[in-house]
């Protein structure tokens, strides 16, 4: 395999049949050729789009984010975007892969199922994967034939299926993940959202309180609520995931990278880096290779 240094950035590529989704057959994705393309699947890449891998036969160890995810038969591994992952060379895949993205949400996907996407797919709340829902079957088949058969409403008919798969996943997350009240969970994704907009500009807990309008208390106490830390603690987890991301994903110099990443100087990148992981950042990168 190729060194993790050399991890490429994947974009959604366009096929002719829907403009923003596709859906694949997983065994037919993975047992073709690569040695001549550019992208070889089996080594890690970062995604800009939403990702569904539906694992409908046997277990798999699926790497995602520098840790390895347990798929088991008929559960769905939610990948989101800017998320690094690659498929194990060693794992025998049946199902299917289904791609979507942020665009295709916002045009084709039910304005009230968009909240509950981006909380499907808010992954630092410990759940990246779940059971496939009883009638998952039929609307992958749908989507599938849908897919298939170009038509005049041929996008929002795929939207309005996938609008319902989303929302099925969506219900089970919830009996996993206990959500107080709907006004913490509102204010943690806007939080969330411009954590991931503004992280490069700062990492203080009372700087994102005040552009939401929050107290720093109340922020606290909803990211508490909601993942079991405190607004501090999801900020630097989170920014050490980006850089970990970065580390991995560019070829960018400790000192260039550490400017990437918003910090002034790089011994403060260092610091912050040991601190949070007990590793360097060139450690960490070394340990990838």
């Amino acid at each position: 395999m190729k060194s993790l240094s050399d991890i490429p950035k994947i974009k959604f590529k366009q096929t002719e049949q829907v403009s923003g989704f596709e859906i694949l057959d997983l065994h037919q994705l993975l047992t073709k050729d690569y040695s001549s393309e550019k992208h070889n699947p089996f080594t890690a890449h970062r995604i800009n789009f939403y990702a569904l891998l539906l694992n409908t036969k046997g277990e798999i160890n699926h790497p995602v984010d520098f840790s390895t995810v347990k798929v088991k038969e008929n559960e769905c591994l939610l990948l989101a975007p800017g998320q690094v992952h690659a498929f194990n060379e060693a794992a025998q895949y049946h199902g299917f892969l289904i791609l979507f993205t942020v665009a295709f949400v916002e045009q084709y996907v039910a304005q009230s199922t968009i909240k509950e996407v981006n909380q499907l797919f808010n992954y630092f709340n410990g759940i990246n994967k779940l059971v496939i829902p009883d009638e998952g079957t039929q609307l992958i088949q749908g989507l599938i034939n849908e897919f298939q058969t170009p038509s005049n409403f041929q996008q929002h008919v795929i939207g309005s299926i996938l609008s319902t798969f989303l929302l099925r996943l969506a219900s089970i997350k919830k009996d996993f993940v206990h959500v107080p009240y709907s006004r913490a969970l509102d204010s943690f994704n806007n939080f969330r959202l411009l954590l991931e907009e503004q992280y490069k500009v700062s990492r203080d807990a009372k700087y994102y309180a005040h552009e939401l309008g929050f107290s720093y208390k109340h922020l606290n106490q909803v990211c508490k609520d909601i993942v079991k830390k405190t607004a501090k603690e999801f900020i630097d987890d989170y920014i050490i995931l980006e850089a970990k991301r970065h580390l991995a994903a560019s070829k960018l110099s400790i000192k260039e990278l550490s400017f990437q990443l918003g910090f002034d100087e790089p011994t403060n990148f260092l610091k912050y880096f040991k601190k949070q992981t007990q590793q360097t950042p060139l450690e960490f990168r070394k340990k990838l290779s």
